[in-house]
């Protein structure tokens, strides 16, 4: 008997079978196709959930997002812990969200797939800027950060970290551990932190 699912379900379906086919053969080496394929129904019923290939990897990116932000705010909301814990904490998920999906992230990370990363990036600033920036509001009243425009420190924070080696920021005279140490103490600067403090974040390539 055919099996009748939800239209969030099925949809669901495809970003799983998408992602796990990304992982395994690259972007641009898995079709539509193969996603079809891979999930077991009519062509059609993939283009009622999504227009084209862009628009299931806008839907992922959309997905990356959500399931980032369900992980760090239960961090972000725990009175028990300072500031500097909660960011300490919150770089540790981001880093294993992005090394869970190395295909993806190279993806976008590619010179002619700015227009998708720029999508990507503009969903972490709008989601992440406002928690990012109660955390360094957090930490200015415990004494650890000393900026009196935690909003303007959150987006700082935010373009810094994802300026790190990357084909849209080659390097020029420095290594990439010497361009993340320049980034860490910039930071530094930024949210009036004390030098060294932020040593977690960036901490190689």
């Amino acid at each position: 008997m055919r099996t009748v699912k939800t239209p969030q379900d099925r949809r669901a379906e495809f970003l799983d079978a998408a992602r796990a086919l990304f992982e395994e053969r690259g972007v641009d080496g898995t079709s539509v196709a193969d996603i079809i394929g891979k999930v077991g129904v009519a062509k059609g019923t993939f283009y009622w959930h999504f227009k084209s290939k862009e628009a299931l990897l806008d839907a992922l990116a959309e997905q990356h997002i959500d399931r980032f932000l369900e992980k760090i705010r239960p961090v972000l909301a725990d009175t028990g812990r300072c500031a500097f814990e909660k960011l300490r904490e919150v770089w540790a998920v981001h880093e294993r969200e992005r090394h869970a999906q190395t295909s993806l992230c190279q993806y976008f990370h590619r010179p002619e797939n700015l227009l998708l990363h720029q999508k990507h990036r503009t969903l972490e600033c709008r989601h992440l800027g406002p928690l990012l920036a109660g955390l360094i509001a957090q930490g200015t009243l415990e004494g650890s950060f000393a900026t009196a425009h935690p909003d303007t420190a959150a987006e700082f924070l935010l373009l810094t970290l994802v300026a790190q080696p990357h084909p849209l920021f080659p390097l020029r005279h420095e290594t990439p551990g010497q361009r993340c140490a320049g980034m860490r103490e910039v930071l530094e600067c930024v949210l009036g932190a004390a030098p060294g403090s932020l040593d977690f974040l960036l901490p190689g390539t």
